[in-house]
């Protein structure tokens, strides 16, 4: 019985210390900010059924903002119409893989990221892409650097819009 009744109190002292014990989480900072092409895209289309799907290389610079840096961006679309195919003339999946390199919040280093979006046709001024960037592991100041960005674009503009939130944990 003795035995019984210690055996209780000690896990009910282990669970009260595992409960107590405090997380280590920094608040999430507010990230803004724009994206655009550094360069011209490398862009290869091949029809898929009903489908057209392009593979697109090119360089995003992450500029006016939070992030400030270069990412050379690997993009397939899959835009559901035929080859070639025009950015926004169809309905369109978008994923992507990248590295960036630069600062963030003043902290400078790399991370890899996932982009996933969608987008459509539109009138100019109207909202035409919408998508979200994951920070997937960085180095240097970044290392800790985790996050994810809501991506948005406008017909007619020179640039995607970024907001989102960042922390660095380990």
């Amino acid at each position: 019985m003795n035995k019984r009744i210690l055996l209780v109190t000690m896990l009910t002292l282990l669970a009260l210390v595992v409960i107590s014990t405090p997380v280590s989480a920094t608040i999430p900072t507010d990230v803004y900010g724009k994206i655009m092409f550094a360069g011209p895209p490398t862009v290869v289309f091949r029809p898929a059924g009903n489908n057209c799907i392009g593979d697109v290389d090119v360089i995003w610079a992450f500029i006016d903002g939070d992030l400030e840096g270069f990412a050379p961006v690997h993009l397939r679309v899959v835009s559901h119409g035929p080859c070639p195919a025009m950015p926004f003339q169809n309905q369109e999946n978008i994923k992507a893989s990248g590295t960036f390199s630069g600062e963030v919040d003043g902290k400078s280093g790399t991370f890899d990221f996932n982009y996933v979006g969608r987008a459509w046709p539109a009138d100019p001024g109207e909202l035409a892409l919408t998508a979200s960037i994951v920070v997937l592991s960085g180095t240097d100041e970044l290392s800790n650097l985790r996050g994810e960005l809501d991506v948005s674009y406008n017909m007619g503009d020179d640039f995607d819009s970024y907001s989102g939130q960042i922390h660095f944990d380990p």
